[in-house]
């Protein structure tokens, strides 16, 4: 057969020759075929076939080098007989001897040998010397294909390729100090790298580029437009984008010295270092500093894309620069970015950085994946790879990022920050660094609360110091030990009558309750006992001489325990009455005098006329004041009661306040004020009176006073209070338009500060109720507005400011200041509220926007939080409101809101969100009948246990049953009722 091929293309080739011109021996035919053209069509078996049985290729190739070198087609002649001889020692090599293994078919990694003129399989001797690394699926590294299938042809085993690179790091062995100078040069390299690729992309955020054009003097126009097309910026080639856009840039290749950051030429790692560090002392082992960056411009490309993404891994904080480097580095190798590193992406880094010429071996990254792969999953996590690089990071379970924790009103409290990694978080309360004062310090980790008040309640932060976008957020709910009343303490019951024990029990959260009968539990099962109203009411239904007894009310909640005793006297001869009812009356002060009024009999207990004699100077000796020469006429303005025994009622056209004895029912003390008395507020805990004196109806010299001790049997007297100062000027002219007095209730027990408004000006002064002096006032000029109204929150500690712009006297504004920082918690522009009102255990608020149409009702948390869950459309305009919880179930509240425009009660059902109206009241009196405050209409109810609500209006009041919501009683013989006072002898 080869024979025949060499007699066909000698035969061709004779025919050109005969078919050429004769004349013109320097033409050519275009169309003859070109000699070299044949020549590289001759078959790899035409190669001479030696005596050794080995095939060489030298003697074709010298010859083919000879007809390549001629000159073509110059001399046909001469190029046919150097075309004649190639082919005659061919041809008669081949003769010489037959290739036996022209048709042997081998497997990989096998080879054809002649033995014995016999041909076979055998496995290979060697392979080529190709860098083409693979794992093979006996977990094996190889360094091509090749040596897999010679070593499986070696073992008489199948191995493939495994398709990943996990046996990468078995090329060479990496001990752990050597593996630790990788990890510095590798820092130190990715961190050059970093500063390159960022510089380059802050530079190209604005679109433009400053350079420096490096060409010689003479250059030509083509050169010169690449180099306008081509800016050279941190040492890297920039090709820019469309239209400027810095992020649509390519990294073109540049030279090795223009990537060159090594500190000097005499420290850089040359490329040819043939030393393994494994034969090499750790002293001479590259300092990271000693790193050159090779061509790498197709990685710097993946660096790139990688600046341009948000880093997922930010939310990961660590504790120092390197932390972030290697965050970053993790970013980089994870090229999927599915949080997990594996062998293919190390090897896909590899190959495009050259790092094994960057970072010579034995240690490589395939060995980084090795050590560090500790769960073995055959993928490196980020954190494992914080662990193999000793980094340490702050760690936050996303369960813990919002967590609630109860701390007891009056115990010390340890609030622990559980943010792992950080040993001093910087806490925060209300957006401000929380202030060690008021028994709250900080120590390391822990902030401690040395007595826990209402006003701590609320949301505490910590952070870390590097950082403030890992935080922990600490809701702190407050829990209030029960406080317990018994109503009445004694009885003197007939016997067989009956006679009821009433318990009221204020706790948070909401307590149990349970009695006992001379310190034992009661036998309910005798049924001489009843327990009424979810167990807040003791009844018998026939007393019997042996019920004389004590019986004590057991309240009991989280927070604590707590007792209240009362006693049961029966009696056979009928000589004493009950007191449960005696105690328990309005006083109504209307314009013919005082009267008390019995809710339950709706019967008239006393009056006191207004010609009654009073104690005093003989120029006030009556109750009330002349109009004319023969008819006298009360005018009250407010009425408060003060400890357990007296009623303070303000007359403003007399200038005094007139003090009633609620057991002897009369007038003992006439307590002269400055001009027009009008508003009182009495503070329990230092036991004081505060009186504003409005001077004119105008106020424009409203003063202050306080009385001391006002609780306490004796002569009182009205005493001033400094005005506020200003720039340290006394300001007898500025008068006090309003003076707000927080309640004192379980949440807040201690009211410290009174707050004053002044009119027209964009602050709120603090007077300290106990010392009588100011502190810093609250400055609102930053919020463009005048207060108000104002109202406290004591879970948390907020007061709730309602004040209106400067600039529109319509658009009002609503803003919550937490008292001890003075930090504004909550800014809300133009909402329409125009006042709050908040239930007496502050769980519930009410918030009217007249200008809306809309009265929204909001849950308060324990920890301080309000939400709101119900919206009322309505145009009703509200005076005055009142929360109350449902007898016989204490777990649900109603709220009362009376009009001050029409003769109704709105009624809503807080829990099953249902609002009724009730008819049939008296329309309330006109505005100018009630000059002395804002509400014209005002509900006072008879405290926990009557279930009583009183309202007044233009002619006459009347007394609501709570648990009907009907009109008990209606007494139209009161005349211009403008204060009542419920004495029920109720904390």
């Amino acid at each position: 057969m080869q024979n025949a091929v060499f007699v066909v293309l000698w035969v061709v080739s004779l025919s050109m020759v005969i078919a050429r011109p004769e004349k013109n021996t320097q033409s050519f035919d275009t169309n003859a075929p070109d000699p070299n053209e044949i020549i590289s069509q001759l078959p790899e078996s035409l190669d001479t076939a030696h005596s050794d049985g080995k095939i060489q290729k030298d003697d074709i190739t010298s010859r083919r080098k000879n007809i390549v070198h001629k000159k073509r087609y110059n001399d046909a002649n001469l190029s046919i007989e150097l075309f004649r001889e190639t082919l005659s020692h061919h041809v008669g090599n081949a003769e010489s001897k037959t290739d036996r293994c022209r048709y042997m078919r081998c497997q990989p990694g096998e080879e054809c040998l002649v033995e014995d003129e016999r041909a076979k399989c055998v496995c290979k001797r060697h392979c080529k010397a190709r860098h083409h690394p693979i794992c093979g699926t006996d977990g094996e590294y190889y360094e091509n294909h090749c040596e897999m299938h010679r070593q499986a042809c070696l073992s008489v085993r199948d191995i493939y390729d495994a398709r990943h690179k996990d046996c990468f790091y078995k090329a060479s062995e990496c001990s752990g100090w050597e593996l630790k100078q990788y990890q510095e040069m590798m820092m130190q390299f990715y961190r050059n790298v970093m500063t390159s690729a960022k510089l380059r992309h802050n530079e190209g955020k604005d679109g433009k580029v400053q350079t420096k054009l490096n060409r010689s003097k003479r250059s030509t126009k083509k050169e010169r437009t690449a180099e306008r097309k081509t800016h050279r910026r941190g040492g890297l080639d920039i090709i820019p984008g469309e239209a400027g856009d810095p992020e649509t840039n390519k990294i073109v290749p540049p030279t090795t010295e223009e990537l060159d950051v090594s500190p000097s030429p005499k420290s850089r790692l040359q490329n040819d270092v043939s030393t393994s560090p494994s034969d090499t002392p750790p002293d001479q082992i590259p300092s990271a500093k000693q790193v050159v960056i090779k061509d790498s411009y197709e990685f710097l490309n993946v660096i790139q894309s990688k600046i341009n993404l948000s880093n997922e891994y930010e939310e990961i904080m660590t504790k120092d620069s390197a932390g972030d480097m290697v965050k970053y580095i993790f970013a980089l190798m994870d090229l999927d970015s599915n949080g997990n590193v594996g062998s293919d992406e190390i090897w896909e880094i590899t190959s495009l950085q050259h790092l094994d010429n960057v970072l010579p071996g034995p240690c490589s990254l395939f060995h980084i994946l090795k050590y560090g792969d500790t769960n073995l999953d055959r993928t490196l996590d980020i954190s494992e790879t914080f662990e193999l690089f000793n980094i340490s990071v702050y760690r936050l379970q996303n369960q813990k990022r919002y967590v609630h924790r109860p701390a007891t009103y009056g115990n010390p409290m340890q609030l622990e920050c559980g943010i792992e990694g950080e040993s001093s978080p910087v806490w925060y309360r209300y957006g401000r660094k929380v202030q060690e004062k008021n028994g709250a310090k900080v120590l390391g980790r822990t902030l401690y609360i040395s007595d826990v008040t209402s006003k701590n309640a609320g949301n505490y932060t910590c952070s870390t110091k590097k950082k403030e976008s890992i935080t922990q957020t600490i809701n702190l709910q407050i829990m209030v030990a029960p406080k317990v009343e018994i109503h009445p303490r004694t009885q003197h019951p007939s016997l067989q009558s009956s006679a009821t024990v009433k318990c009221h029990a204020e706790g948070l959260p909401r307590p149990r309750i349970t009695w006992k009968r001379n310190g034992e539990s009661l036998d309910l099962k005798s049924g001489r006992y009843i327990l009424m109203a979810n167990n807040t009411e003791l009844h018998f239904n026939s007393v019997e001489e042996q019920d004389s007894a004590a019986y004590s009310c057991t309240a009991e909640n989280a927070a604590g325990v707590g007792e209240d005793v009362g006693a049961i006297y029966v009696q056979t001869d009928d000589v004493h009455e009950s007191e449960s009812e005696a105690s328990s009356a309005y006083f109504v002060f209307h314009e013919h005098g005082i009267s008390i009024m019995d809710p339950h009999s709706c019967q008239l207990v006393r009056s006191i006329q207004n010609t009654e004699r009073v104690p005093g100077l003989l120029s006030q000796d009556k109750l009330c004041d002349l109009v004319d020469d023969e008819t006298r006429q009360c005018m009250w303005s407010d009425s408060i009661e003060v400890g357990y025994r007296f009623i303070y009622v303000a007359q403003p056209t007399e200038d005094r306040i007139i003090v009633v004895d609620k057991q002897l029912q009369r007038v003992v003390e006439v307590i002269t004020t400055d001009l027009m008395p009008v508003e009182l507020y009495y503070v329990k805990s230092t036991d004081q009176v505060f009186v504003v004196c409005w001077a004119d109806s105008l106020r424009t010299g409203s003063l202050i006073q306080v009385i001391h001790r006002a609780a306490v049997t004796g002569t009182h007297f009205a005493e001033h209070v400094k005005p506020v100062a200003i720039s340290g000027h006394r300001t007898y002219d500025r008068a006090i338009h309003s003076l707000y007095i927080p309640p004192e209730t379980p949440l807040n027990p201690n009211s410290e500060y009174g707050y004053i408004l002044h009119k027209n000006e964009a602050a709120i002064h603090r007077l300290n109720l106990a010392t009588l002096t100011y502190s810093n006032p609250i400055d609102l000029s930053p919020y463009g507005c005048i207060p108000l109204r104002l109202n406290y929150l004591p879970i948390g500690g907020l007061l709730y400011i309602t004040c209106e712009s400067e600039e529109d006297d319509n658009t009002i504004h609503e803003i919550a200041i937490d008292i001890e920082t003075d930090v504004e918690v909550i800014f809300k522009k133009n909402t329409g509220v125009a006042q709050e009102f908040f239930s007496y255990d502050y769980s519930f608020a009410i918030k009217l926007r007249p200008g809306h149409d809309m009265i929204t009702l909001h849950n308060i948390s324990n920890g301080g939080e309000m939400h709101e869950f119900m919206m009322i459309r309505t145009n009703f305009q509200v005076a005055d409101t009142y929360f109350a919880r449902k007898k016989y179930n204490p777990e649900s509240m109603v709220a009362y809101m009376v009009a001050k425009n029409q003769g109704d009660i709105m009624y809503v059902d807080l829990e099953k969100k249902k609002v009724e109206i009730i008819n049939g009241m008296t329309t309330p009196a006109p505005e100018h009948a009630w000059p002395w405050r804002e509400r014209s209409r005002k509900m006072t109810p008879s405290g926990w246990f009557g279930w009583f609500l009183a309202t007044a209006g233009r002619t006459g009041m009347e007394i609501l049953g709570m648990n009907s919501n009907q009109v008990l009683c209606r007494m139209d013989q009161f005349v211009r009722v403008t204060a009542v006072s419920w004495s029920g002898g109720e904390f």
